[in-house]
């Protein structure tokens, strides 16, 4: 147990007050805002798996925009297939768990997870803090390169866990007892429809409108992620345009002409 000075207390007693201050944005951004008051120098990523194959991902880690959504996507498919804390996940694991204690770093640098996603934004270090649904499992990861995570600070990460995982189960319970958001009228994608998209087309370049992420446009539309990143990629030749933002810019435009 870390020997915690007074102001370490009360940093850690409002991170803990932002965790359950759920009228205070997402979940995901309470997570990271909180965390980063305690891991000053670390990226973090909020990873979810349904258990029907679906997959979520927020991250603030600096990841280059034109290849977010698809280091999102691989992040995705590697980490069950290469990261060893994934196993332990699925066994029902809550306890922090250090990268480090699993694998050796000369090992890490051999997976295609580290190839493709970590190297982009040199992270070398990790420690996860599983999280639990009826219908998903996943964890929030803390990153950084370099150093690697001390004792002291996968202690101070449990002192977190338990009300990270509670947050993560209000959130589920009070997105359940939301009422449906109504279905978007014919009009909106006729208007969209105008613009040379198929209907599947706009009503993934709606949901880009509303600053949604390739795994939530999937989840929402009951589809596949590669699914969705087909169609945004379609879109984005359809309105010539190289990026998800000059797209809706050019959406917007079109259909304000």
């Amino acid at each position: 147990m870390p020997q915690l000075t007074p102001r370490d207390l009360r940093v850690l007693m409002e991170a803990t007050r932002l965790l359950h201050s759920h009228g205070q944005g997402p979940l995901h951004e309470r997570l990271f805002t909180a965390m980063r008051m305690v891991f000053v120098d670390c990226m973090f990523a909020f990873q979810i798996y349904g258990r029907d194959g679906s997959h979520f991902m927020q991250a603030d880690i600096p990841f280059p925009e034109a290849q977010r959504d698809h280091l999102y996507e691989r992040s995705g498919e590697l980490a069950k297939l290469e990261n060893p804390i994934y196993p332990l996940l699925i066994a029902g694991e809550t306890d922090p768990v250090r990268l480090s204690d699993l694998m050796s770093l000369r090992g890490l640098r051999k997976t295609d997870l580290y190839q493709e996603v970590m190297t982009t934004v040199s992270i070398t270090r990790q420690l996860a803090i599983g999280v639990q649904g009826q219908s998903c499992l996943g964890a929030l990861t803390i990153n950084r390169g370099g150093r690697d995570f001390t004792p002291e600070e996968q202690a101070l990460a449990g002192m977190l866990g338990p009300h990270i995982a509670t947050a993560f189960e209000t959130d589920l319970l009070i997105n359940s007892l939301k009422p449906p958001k109504q279905k978007v009228q014919t009009t909106d994608f006729s208007a969209l429809r105008r613009l040379g998209l198929t209907r599947r087309e706009a009503e993934v370049m709606l949901w880009l409108m509303e600053g949604k992420r390739d795994g939530e446009i999937a989840i929402i539309l009951n589809a596949s992620i590669r699914t969705v990143s087909h169609h945004v990629g379609v879109i984005l030749g359809k309105l010539r345009v190289e990026t998800r933002t000059a797209a809706v810019a050019a959406a917007l435009k079109l259909m304000g002409d």
